[in-house]
């Protein structure tokens, strides 16, 4: 929130999102949360793989942070699955770029430099985001470890054994009652 002189700015209401089913995108405006979304991709057989925990969070702000979450480790941060942008710019005009190639190596990648710039370059109005066949079956394993210095010892053995996690996550025991 800004302190002062700030402008707080919603796209709450735009809301609209449109899953390409064939080519395993979806076309996302900024005010799409990620459960919406997330949903909408499982009608769809399809799974979007980046998560920072809080499914209220909106496309826009995913994007303007380059969002990544607990998933990170397995599938990398938004960067990795936003193909195309639409934004606004300061002046006013409205900017599109890349789409739903999914190889470009044409030149200089500006899409890049909008992503995770906190809106400081433009306001993100809508995304294309490639999307991923649901994984069939997950487990989750609670794992208790000694000490903290045990529990990272014991990321670098699972990664270093081909082991891809879909999430890691550390929690002290102070945490637990």
């Amino acid at each position: 929130m800004p302190t002062r002189k700030g402008i707080v700015l919603s796209l709450e209401r735009m809301r609209g999102i449109d899953v390409d089913e064939k080519n395993m995108m979806c076309t996302a405006e900024a005010g799409v949360t990620l459960g919406e979304l997330l949903a909408e991709a499982a009608k769809h057989n399809l799974f979007f793989p980046p998560h920072p925990g809080d499914e209220g969070a909106q496309v826009g702000g995913l994007v303007a942070c380059n969002a990544g979450g607990s998933r990170a480790v397995k599938y990398g941060v938004m960067r990795n699955y936003v193909k195309g942008l639409e934004l606004v710019l300061a002046d006013g005009s409205v900017l599109s770029l890349g789409g739903k190639l999914l190889k470009n190596n044409t030149g200089y990648d500006l899409m890049d430099l909008f992503i995770g710039s906190e809106g400081t370059l433009g306001i993100i109005t809508k995304a294309i985001l490639k999307l991923y066949p649901k994984p069939g079956s997950s487990a989750t394993l609670i794992i208790p470890f000694g000490s903290e210095r045990e529990a990272i010892e014991a990321v670098s053995v699972i990664l270093h054994n081909d082991i891809a996690p879909l999430a890691l996550e550390y929690a002290a025991s102070a945490w637990f009652c």
